[in-house]
């Protein structure tokens, strides 16, 4: 009997079986051979599930990205306050660093592809810093220019995933 098997599931798999080749090789060096033995499968089974090198990169990047923002969504909401979810998103930084910084290495990449390709991710984008957003509680707030404190903390979370890894004292 046939082994039956869910398409979108294994699919999903294969995208964070990648996630690690693409963040810790980046995406000029990660060849379809390298992230099939890293997912533990050929390059044609890649081949099946994804049109190219940059569909796949582009799977990864998305899905690395929902998730993520499903993440820091459950973990602003349990919180009360400014303070409180600053700690739960501290706390969250704490435990997911590795996570955090090959996601930070992803959007390094993203970076360098063409502006058609960045504008594509802008609702992704803009997901991020409405999350970011609701971590100030803006009656706690009484200057104008709010939503500089989303670029700020913003940077100072990147910051700290890159200086954590620098020195991880």
């Amino acid at each position: 009997m046939p082994k039956v098997v869910d398409h979108a599931e294994y699919r999903e798999e294969l995208i964070w079986s990648c996630f690690a080749t693409f963040a810790d090789h980046g995406f000029s060096r990660s060849t379809m051979k390298l992230l099939a033995a890293g997912a533990g499968v050929t390059a044609g089974t890649l081949y099946h599930y994804f049109e190219d090198k940059m569909k796949l990169f582009e799977s990864v990047v998305i899905t690395v990205a929902e998730a993520d923002l499903e993440a820091l969504e459950r973990v602003v909401a349990r919180a009360q306050g400014t303070s409180a979810k600053l700690k739960e998103m501290g706390d969250y930084l704490d435990r997911n660093e590795v996570y955090l910084a090959r996601q930070n290495r992803i959007w390094c990449e993203v970076l360098q592809m063409d502006d058609n390709y960045k504008l594509s991710l802008r609702d992704l984008y803009e997901r991020y810093r409405s999350v970011l957003r609701s971590v100030f509680d803006v009656s706690e707030i009484s200057f104008p220019g709010r939503g500089h404190l989303t670029f700020l903390l913003a940077s100072l979370t990147h910051g700290l995933i890159f200086h954590h890894q620098y020195d991880p004292g």
